[in-house]
């Protein structure tokens, strides 16, 4: 995934909130997202998917990175960039299918009432 592709989704989701973020290391979360005060409000886990919002279901995310975002047990998000917007949740209030497919568990999110939308314009 390119860098720029998750910059632009991020700065796009803490806009909303005149928040911040910081990026973490390749082995955490993605981000850590702060308030428009500077406090720590969420981290951020960030996949690109090269399809408008449309036709981004079923939604594929990690397990491996789920359990990551997860485990800061403070505010998770997990985000999807798409060609037209962003889908973002929290990882623990939505429902996913799991599969196996190249030595890893994908989750897999369907539409549900609790994904909520921002759209590029």
């Amino acid at each position: 995934m390119k860098k720029s592709n998750k910059k632009k989704v991020i700065d796009m989701f803490v806009s909303k909130f005149n928040g911040t973020y910081k990026r973490l290391s390749p082995k955490d979360a993605d981000y850590r997202i702060y308030d428009k005060d500077g406090e720590i409000i969420a981290y951020a886990e960030i996949r690109i998917i090269d399809k408008p919002i449309s036709k981004a279901y079923p939604l594929p995310m990690s397990a491996r990175k789920i359990v990551k975002v997860c485990d800061k047990m403070l505010n998770p998000v997990v985000i999807w960039g798409c060609l037209d917007g962003i889908i973002y949740g929290n990882p623990t209030k939505i429902s996913g299918v799991s599969s196996y497919i190249d030595n890893e568990i994908m989750l897999h999110y369907m539409k549900q009432k609790e994904l909520k939308y921002y759209r590029y314009y």
